[in-house]
């Protein structure tokens, strides 16, 4: 939905301040992660939420 807005800047409650490429990144990240799709993990940060986002798959899927 918030891509279809147009907007430029996104303020989120839970978080900084965005816009629509963090948005498009996220949902390609989803996609991969569910679809079981090599992921570039840069950093040891978003290999920490990667290994936590597929321990909460593997209880709910």
């Amino acid at each position: 939905m918030y891509l279809e807005i147009g907007a430029d800047i996104i303020v989120q409650s839970h978080g900084d301040i965005t816009n629509n490429d963090l948005i498009k990144n996220n949902i390609s990240y989803i996609t991969k992660l569910i679809r079981k799709e090599k992921i570039d993990l840069g950093n040891k940060d978003i290999l920490k939420k990667h290994l936590v986002n597929i321990e909460c798959l593997k209880l709910n899927f």
